[in-house]
C-alpha cells in the first residue's frame, strides 16, 4: 500500500521509515480497491512508532454516466430511461448501452474504487451550417452557438435559426440522427431598408 506523510510520498508498506524528525504528522495509507486510512502519528525522541492498519476493501463507488439529451442509458441491462445515471456501481467493469430510437452504441466502463467515476458518451450527429452571406448568427434551440460557417453537434429534433443584420432570418427544424452529418446552406434574402 502507498504511504504518504504530510502529503509527501514515502513509498509503500510494509516498510521501515527512518530519519523522520520528532513531531506530529498526518499519515495516509492507500491502495487501489480499498478505502484510504488516515490518522495522526506522533514521533517521539528515541521511540519507534509502529503503525498497523487493515484497509477495508471497496465494493461500490460513485459513478456518473451521461449521454446526449434525448438518448437513454442502459447499465448492465438495467434501462435507466434517461440520458444521465448517477449512483453507486460495483467496482469493476460494466456494460453501458446508449440508445436513441433504433440506434444503439455499446461501451465498456471501468469503475475504480475511491473515485468519483465520470463517463460522457455523446452520440450526436453533426450539422454543418453555412450561409450566403457568411458570418450569420446561428441559434440552436434558441441558444447562440456562433457564426457561419459553423459545425454543431445535435441529436433529435433541433431548431436552427440563421440571421444576419439587414437580411431575413431563416428557420428550420431538423431531425439529427446519431453519427449522421447534415450539411445545410441558408441563402438569406435581403430585407428592405427601413424608411424614416
Amino acid at each position: 500500500m502507498k504511504v504518504e506523510i504530510d502529503g509527501k510520498d514515502f513509498g509503500t508498506a510494509p516498510n521501515i521509515f527512518e530519519n523522520i524528525l520528532i513531531g506530529e504528522y498526518s499519515l495516509r495509507l492507500s491502495k487501489e480497491g480499498y478505502h484510504t486510512a488516515e490518522e495522526t502519528i506522533v514521533i517521539k525522541e528515541g521511540a519507534i512508532e509502529t503503525v498497523s492498519k487493515q484497509l477495508e476493501k471497496v465494493e461500490w463507488a460513485n459513478a456518473r454516466i451521461t449521454t446526449s439529451k434525448g438518448a437513454s442509458i442502459i447499465v448492465d441491462g438495467d434501462n435507466k430511461q434517461t440520458n444521465q445515471f448517477r449512483g453507486q456501481l460495483k467496482v469493476g467493469e460494466h456494460t453501458v448501452v446508449l440508445k436513441y430510437q433504433d440506434y444503439q452504441q455499446r461501451e465498456t466502463i471501468k469503475v475504480n474504487a475511491g473515485e468519483d467515476n465520470e463517463f460522457y458518451f455523446p452520440i450526436e450527429g453533426k450539422v454543418r451550417v453555412t450561409s450566403k452571406p457568411s458570418g450569420a448568427i446561428v441559434l440552436v434551440d434558441k441558444v447562440k452557438k456562433g457564426v457561419t460557417p459553423l459545425t454543431i453537434f445535435a441529436l433529435g429534433e433541433t431548431k436552427i435559426e440563421v440571421s444576419n443584420e439587414k437580411y431575413y432570418s431563416r428557420y428550420e427544424t431538423l431531425n439529427v440522427l446519431p453519427g449522421s452529418t447534415v450539411a445545410k446552406e441558408y441563402v438569406l434574402g435581403k430585407s428592405p431598408e427601413k424608411l424614416y
